[in-house]
């Protein structure tokens, strides 16, 4: 039995829920459509392609231009709830990109203004990202992760950057997104052979960043998650996989149980 390839947010899914883990992960059975989700990768998309070329760009024009694309699946719309159709994802999604434009605009007026670069070019190229949506996979653990940012600043310090766009917003990091971000500062360091400086989360939503120092005891920890869940999952028996108490997670169960009937359990 092969062991499986973890990711950050497979690792994260088994602390919510082991149950979870095990429908999606282990019987890869597909989450529910939605519509967050989709908002989510399409967001992403955009500013992943945001900075290919390496020159300026009006942003609130390119932005609009990508928005002509916006499309959720009808199997989205069919399984969205009252309150969901109610909302403008739209709108919601122009304002986010907006929320981006704005933040990126004045940091290229700041480095303008500080005399570190000599245009909206130069500046553009000072500030976009070294690497964008990388794709890093460790051997030695089967571990995969792809990281959204990874920024450098006038110090050389390097920055690993997660994209959220949910509206969860707090002052300090919660457990799962420090356990997220430390994995992927792992993984830079076993691609580089050298620590990150910072890892962290940038809430497009609301327009701020928080990061966390990356220290030899935070990669330490990140290698332990990544160990605990491996070792945790080499069992393929449902009944090793407790549903935990998450009430989203239970929502998802619930949806993946209803689907079981289609499934033949004694081929995993």
């Amino acid at each position: 039995m092969a062991p499986l390839r973890l990711s950050p947010s497979a690792i994260n899914t088994y602390f919510r829920s082991p149950r979870l883990f095990y429908y999606q992960y282990i019987l890869k059975m597909k989450s529910p459509p939605n519509i967050h989700l989709y908002k989510g990768s399409f967001i992403h998309k955009i500013l992943e392609d945001l900075f290919v070329v390496p020159q300026y760009k009006d942003l609130p024009t390119f932005f609009s231009n990508k928005m002509k694309s916006w499309e959720p699946p009808e199997k989205i719309i069919e399984h969205m709830s009252e309150a969901d159709l109610e909302y403008d994802h739209k709108a919601d999604t122009e304002l986010i990109l907006s929320m981006f434009a704005n933040r990126f605009e004045e940091k290229i007026a700041m480095v303008i203004n500080e005399g570190k670069a000599r245009d909206k070019n130069h500046a553009w190229n000072l500030l976009r990202p070294k690497f964008r949506e990388h794709k890093i996979f460790d051997k030695e653990r089967n571990v995969v992760g792809i990281i959204d940012s990874i920024e450098t600043d006038y110090s050389n310090h390097t920055y690993i950057i997660d994209y959220k766009t949910s509206k969860l917003f707090r002052h300090t990091l919660p457990e799962d997104y420090i356990r997220q971000v430390s994995i992927y500062a792992y993984l830079f360091l076993k691609e580089n052979g050298v620590l990150p400086d910072y890892s962290g989360i940038h809430y497009l939503r609301y327009g701020e960043i928080f990061l966390i120092p990356i220290t030899k005891e935070i990669i330490e920890q990140a290698k332990k998650d990544i160990d605990f869940v491996r070792e945790k999952t080499k069992s393929r028996d449902i009944n090793d996989y407790p549903k935990g108490t998450d009430e989203y997670a239970l929502r998802d169960i619930e949806y993946f149980e209803q689907k079981l009937g289609t499934i033949d359990l004694s081929t995993i």
